[in-house]
């Protein structure tokens, strides 16, 4: 108990002992620096509250645009163009949070260096009436407001977007599904065949090496799209792609696991001749969102392209949700029971 005391008595003393040598050139330094600080908090301030306030009125006004071009049924491309475009204006998320937080630590800097200052202040006077002390801590609690209070304020502009925008400029299909309810009723199946487009291509060149790309007219996160190609004897080929690219457009290397194999024409060839294909979407969590039935289209002998043509609905069987929770992207179930897996190595 008395060397707590003891302890207690020198924190005590340091405490006073700082305070105490605390002179009027650092008060008036402080507040040479404080008029540039202020300055550019002011600036700042002013920059994102007119960044904010334009960027709500202009969202809102696609919205308007969009609510209007669903109710006509007119043409989806615009409407994608339309939802890219907002996707765009809350792009830059990481610099708008950094610049943010750059703010918050310098008026929390400068808030709390006026605050120790004031109290050096009163300490360093020898005979103060109640009339000075009562005016220099009003003037202290209102520098603590306005440095600690003004990030706070900041903090809470947009909060709640019409769009949900991650730092890698994305959306998920949740909050893209979210938006869309917002201004209109329509169903998830339709959010996905009309406006995400997701699409799947195939191209094998001569010397047998296959490239798989998929295209989202969207940029999407958190979703999985599983492909599957059904031939004769219910052999089938089943894709596996989970979508977290800030690109729409993204390729993809065929590896098989058997290091002998290294031509895929004759997988090409069966993916190609299968006889009906279907899109499986997904959740992150492993729930159905919406079943597909897709159709072929074909550029040249080389290229081919898995399309939605459309909604049906349909549970995955054991094949689809075996390849759901394994780390394999590509998997070939042929009639006997064998299976054969690939990986995919994204293209940069």
């Amino acid at each position: 108990m008395i060397e707590y005391k003891i302890l207690l008595s020198i924190q005590t003393n340091e405490f006073y002992s700082f305070f105490d040598n605390m002179t009027i050139a650092s008060i008036t330094f402080l507040a040479w620096t404080s008029a540039v600080i202020a300055a550019l908090l002011a600036v700042t301030t002013i920059i994102f509250s007119q960044f904010n306030e334009r960027l709500i009125h202009r969202v809102n006004d696609i919205s308007k645009e969009i609510q209007a071009l669903m109710s006509k049924r007119e043409n989806h491309q615009l409407i994608i163009e339309k939802i890219n475009e907002i996707i765009y204006l809350n792009a830059n998320k990481k610099v708008y949070k950094s610049t943010l937080y750059y703010f918050f630590f310098l008026s929390y800097l400068s808030g709390g260096l006026w605050v120790l200052s004031g109290i050096g202040y009163i300490l360093d006077q020898v005979n103060i009436s109640s009339g000075d002390l009562t005016v220099i801590v009003l003037a202290i609690f209102a520098i603590f407001l306005t440095f600690f209070g003004l990030p706070i304020i900041l903090f809470q502009f947009n909060r709640n977007p019409a769009l949900k925008v991650d730092n890698k400029n994305r959306t998920s299909l949740s909050n893209l599904i979210s938006y869309f309810n917002s201004i209109t009723r329509i169903s998830n199946e339709l959010i996905i065949k009309d406006y995400i487009q997701p699409t799947l291509n195939f191209t094998i060149s001569l010397s047998g090496k296959l490239m798989i790309s998929s295209n989202q007219q969207v940029p999407i996160s958190n979703v999985t799209y599983i492909f599957e190609c059904v031939g004769k004897s219910n052999s089938k080929q089943i894709i596996k792609l989970k979508s977290n690219s800030a690109k729409k457009y993204n390729e993809y290397k065929v590896k098989p696991l058997n290091k002998n194999e290294n031509n895929f024409e004759g997988l090409y060839n069966i993916i190609k001749s299968s006889t009906y294909q279907n899109l499986y979407v997904f959740s992150p969590k492993g729930e159905a969102i919406a079943t597909y039935k897709l159709w072929i289209s074909s550029d040249s002998e080389n290229k081919i392209s898995l399309n939605i043509h459309e909604y049906f609905n349909m549970s995955p069987d054991s094949y689809i949700i075996k390849a759901l929770t394994t780390k394999k992207w590509l998997h070939v179930f042929q009639a006997e029971n064998k299976q054969n897996e690939y990986k995919l190595i994204k293209v940069k």
